[in-house]
């Protein structure tokens, strides 16, 4: 009869093991806003995405890249084309409408460096280039870019037109690189208009 008894309890413990342990409610409540938060959170990345526009080429931006300017923090989502030169090339012609050629004074710094060669007559002035790029949307500064790959997946699969000069194809990112390979082996992409360039000047 005791070695009966002594399995019984050995059923019984094992019984209680197994059995689940229901979650405090206030640990639940935090799980579900964490879920709620990421629910709403990829709503809203999915909007920034539906109403982004190249400020370059005003169509959906392929192969983009998220331009990250002083507002980020406070939702700014500036997306840009980051094509080939034989697409559209948004982001060099961005680039190039902001680089500017500045001049450096070297003649003071040489003759510390080299006090013997001062002779009065100085260095010429050495010239570099320096971007000061500004965000298309809100106009704050823009320290780089980078890459969002569900953004840029999403964005592929838009269809826009073809950028050359009289071509009425339409079609997704992978649709139009066959497209302009095929039929527009020497494709070159459109000047900027003056009046955007000017646009994206005016501060």
């Amino acid at each position: 009869m005791a070695k009966v008894s002594k399995v019984r309890r050995k059923s019984n413990s094992r019984h209680l093991k197994a059995a689940p342990y229901p979650l405090p409610s206030s640990s639940q409540k935090v799980l579900e806003d964490v879920h709620s938060k990421k629910k709403c959170s990829k709503a809203h990345e999915r909007k920034d995405w539906e109403n982004a526009t190249c400020s370059v080429c005003l169509e959906f931006p392929h192969n983009a890249v998220l331009l990250l300017c002083s507002s980020y923090n406070k939702g700014c989502r500036p997306y840009m084309c980051a094509t080939s030169c034989r697409y559209s090339n948004c982001l060099d012609q961005y680039k190039k409408a902001y680089t500017k050629v500045t001049s450096i004074e070297s003649a003071q710094q040489g003759s510390m460096d080299h006090p013997s060669f001062n002779l009065g007559l100085g260095q010429p002035n050495e010239k570099t280039e320096v971007m000061e790029l500004l965000c298309p949307l809100c106009r704050g500064q823009v320290k780089g870019w980078t890459v969002v790959d569900s953004a840029r997946e999403y964005l592929n699969a838009k269809k826009r037109t073809c950028m050359q000069d009289n071509c009425s194809f339409v079609g997704n990112y992978k649709r139009l690189r066959k497209h302009v390979k095929a039929e527009h082996p020497l494709a070159r992409p459109r000047r900027v208009d003056p009046t955007l360039e000017a646009k994206w000047k005016k501060s």
